[in-house]
């Protein structure tokens, strides 16, 4: 028989503190419906900032988003589409530049976000 270590006993803790913790959160697991309908309904919830968050960055300039004269915009445009992966009908929105045709090439740049709507 193998003499008990303080690694031992460390493991042994270790062990019994994730089984206990497995046993708990398995009473609170939710179905993948459930689960997937509960994210869903969040991702369309505005980010609301508690009175004690702090900005990050120092509000920028007046002006600072206003088109400047003379400068010609772009638009956005959201379109829909099927997601085999989800399973459901997924959006996006896509920026054109001023003066946009469908028959020249553009680079591209592809912006991802995480969960939340953001």
């Amino acid at each position: 028989m193998q003499p008990i270590t303080a690694r031992t006993t460390l493991c042994a803790a270790l062990f019994t503190t994730a089984a206990a913790v497995c046993a708990h959160d398995a009473g609170r697991t939710l179905q993948p419906d459930q689960s997937q309908e509960q994210a869903r309904a969040k991702l369309g919830r505005p980010v609301v900032l508690a009175p004690d968050d702090v900005r990050s960055f120092a509000a920028p300039p007046d002006g600072f988003a206003d088109a400047p004269p003379g400068v010609a915009r772009g638009r956005v445009e959201e379109f829909a589409y099927d997601s085999p992966v989800t399973g459901t009908t997924r959006k996006a929105s896509v920026y054109l530049p001023a003066g946009f045709s469908a028959q020249r090439r553009y680079p591209v740049l592809y912006r991802l976000h995480g969960i939340g709507g953001t």
